[in-house]
């Protein structure tokens, strides 16, 4: 019974590879592949999809970073900051609506903040201030207006346009974790000291302090008033905290040595993957709706614009969680060469391999 099964598996993995490899050649999957610098081997950091299409990315160790606009194309664009940044390095890169970049650069212990403006239309920047502490986080809180959060604790908030410092506000004592803007305005702050901050931009103070047992994380919207809290050391457990009522739920699951990787929110779902698993948890209960088991080591969770979600392990798997099956499989990269990171754009998928080469997929 055993041979069969196993004779019957193994014909049944041919079939469906064949089937692959089929449709792979037949719909011209990948459409283009390069290097950025045929002499680089340290590799890419911080990919970043464009709101307007393309992306960015730099080199590590690298103060310049490289604008793509075309990824169908070679139509590969270096951007190099005014200052001589020799020896400097870019930490991060904060990409916003209309290709607005705002690029971190270390050098010699102090950090620049430059700011870009719709690099679709041109590279214009400007160094916007310097500051001694390092940029950890950073969001847009108006049409103008950027919140910089930073490795001693420091929230400030910047006009680009004006280029003046609004205000400060000062309340963590370890480096800012992550920012949230919520849609009533509320600005929410996690920081190292296992503190969650709700402030209130217009009186510039906390509205409300909760403090975790743990240091924080990540922070994740939910409601108006409602955030999903991930612990840097216990990501085993989710927590959910309503600041308007003071409710925390908190919810270990069962394998506390299966961290909580790559969570998203969407229709009042917690999704997430636990080592080879998808789950699926009501925001509300903090009860696990469904999990799609025993799949394949994923890397990666992507949430699609039509809600349904994508994973990346061997391959690329599209999964409907409305009808908790399998939309559509498509092959990506080789056997042999491991995908370091995935993005997705309108009409791409961009994948950035072991090797060194970018892949551009339709």
């Amino acid at each position: 019974m055993f041979i069969i099964y196993a004779l019957e598996s193994k014909l049944l993995r041919e079939i469906i590879s064949l089937i692959m490899e089929y449709d792979y050649m037949l719909e011209g999957y990948i459409t283009n592949v390069f290097r950025l610098k045929e002499d680089d081997d340290t590799g890419l950091t911080n990919l970043k999809a464009l709101t307007e299409g393309g992306f960015i990315c730099n080199i590590y160790l690298d103060s310049d970073f490289y604008y793509i606009k075309n990824p169908e194309i070679n139509d590969i664009q270096v951007i190099s900051p005014k200052k001589d940044f020799e020896g400097g390095e870019v930490d991060e890169i904060f990409v916003f609506p209309n290709n607005t970049i705002i690029l971190p650069i270390s050098h010699n212990g102090t950090e620049y903040i430059y700011i870009y403006y719709n690099l679709s239309l041109s590279t214009e920047s400007f160094l916007l201030f310097e500051n001694t502490s390092y940029v950890k986080q950073c969001i847009k809180i108006s049409e103008t207006e950027f919140c910089f959060g930073f490795h001693d604790g420091t929230i400030m908030v910047w006009d680009i346009l004006d280029k003046e410092l609004k205000y400060t506000l000062n309340k963590h004592t370890e480096y800012i974790t992550d920012l949230l803007l919520l849609p009533n305005g509320k600005l929410v702050s996690s920081g190292f000291d296992s503190l969650v901050i709700t402030w209130n931009l217009e009186t510039k103070n906390p509205e409300n302090i909760y403090i975790s047992d743990q240091n924080i994380y990540k922070l994740y919207h939910i409601s108006d008033t409602k955030i999903c809290i991930l612990n840097s050391m216990r990501k085993s457990v989710i927590t959910t905290y309503d600041y308007k009522t003071n409710e925390q739920k908190s919810k270990a699951l069962k394998n506390r040595m299966e961290l909580i990787e790559n969570i998203i929110i969407s229709n009042n779902k917690i999704i997430f993957k636990q080592k080879r698993n998808i789950v699926v948890m009501n925001s509300d209960t903090l009860e696990i709706d469904f999990k799609l088991d025993n799949i394949h080591s994923i890397d990666t969770i992507i949430l699609l614009p039509d809600a349904r979600i994508m994973t990346k392990s061997i391959n690329l798997t599209i999964w409907n969680l409305t009808t908790k099956t399998i939309d559509q499989i498509s092959p990506i990269g080789t056997s042999s060469i491991e995908i370091d990171n995935l993005i997705v754009l309108p009409n791409n998928l961009i994948a950035y391999q072991s090797d060194k080469t970018i892949e551009i997929h339709n």
